[in-house]
């Protein structure tokens, strides 16, 4: 069959229907109608547009914000970071310096129990000679030590023939 003959058998078959008949008022109210609606349509796309168009810029303005305040949480971190790497390079060499002077405290303790246990055992050597009352071993013993040790020492036999220590 070919395109002309189609269409002449379409033809036929449409003559047959009958089209309900409209008149121009009613028509011209369907229109009106139908413009309103495609107009309301319009509006509301257009305010739905102009509503997500007002988010989204809110929403860049907020990002914005969030980047400054992070940048400013960002560079205040790095001067806390910067002061407490201060800090820690002083506290370090605080330590370093606590150590050391512990160390001489624990060696100065060390030689003051040696130094307490030599003059104790001189003081008793004293006691002994001043007890007996020898002159030339008091003498031959005070050559041997220095002045502020025989002063400290006689101060030690006085303050025990006292009783104060």
């Amino acid at each position: 069959m070919s395109d002309t003959d189609k269409l002449a058998s379409r033809l036929q078959a449409l003559q047959g229907i009958e089209l309900p008949k409209l008149d121009m008022s009613e028509l011209a109210s369907r229109v009106s109608y139908f413009n309103s609606s495609m107009n309301e349509a319009q509006e509301d796309l257009m305010r739905i547009n102009q509503e997500k168009y007002e988010r989204e810029v809110e929403n860049n303005e907020n990002l914005k914000s969030l980047v400054d305040y992070n940048l400013e949480i960002s560079n205040y971190n790095r001067k806390l970071v910067s002061l407490n790497e201060k800090i820690l390079n002083k506290i370090n060499s605080l330590d370093d310096t606590l150590l050391f002077l512990n160390d001489a405290f624990i060696n100065k303790a060390e030689m003051d129990e040696e130094q307490i246990k030599a003059n104790n055992a001189l003081l008793l050597e004293l006691i002994t000679i001043i007890d007996s009352n020898d002159a030339g071993k008091l003498k031959q013993f005070t050559s041997g030590l220095a002045a502020p040790v025989i002063s400290g020492l006689v101060v030690e036999y006085f303050k025990m023939k006292l009783g104060l220590s």
